[in-house]
């Protein structure tokens, strides 16, 4: 299903210039599509060069999608990254940093 997913993003939308290796889609339809995949949102941030960047992804199944969003063509989602083995490390302010959930 996943590559799948990633199989329509590529065939679906032309790739513009500033973004040559990114595949973008309309955003809502992205949003829709890491949805039906299996994926949820679960880190968002303002970069600092003023775009959106989003992580997806799926608990069940270990993987992982990054997003971003230009200001410059805020309906639009671009995948700048995507994979497999997938974890989620908490963040405690109280504690340093650990991989107590990692597989080593």
């Amino acid at each position: 299903m996943r590559n799948i997913l990633l199989a329509l993003l590529l065939l679906s939308s032309p790739i513009p210039a500033w973004a040559e290796s990114a595949v973008c889609v309309d955003k809502h339809e992205g949003r829709e599509k890491l949805m039906a995949a299996g994926e949820i949102p679960i880190f968002i941030a303002l970069s600092m060069r003023g775009h959106v960047t989003e992580i997806w992804m799926s608990p069940t199944r270990e993987t992982w999608t990054a997003v971003y969003i230009t200001p410059k063509n805020s309906k639009q989602m671009c995948v700048a990254d995507a994979g497999t083995f997938a974890r989620l490390i908490l963040f405690n302010r109280n504690k340093k940093a650990s991989y107590e959930n990692s597989r080593d």
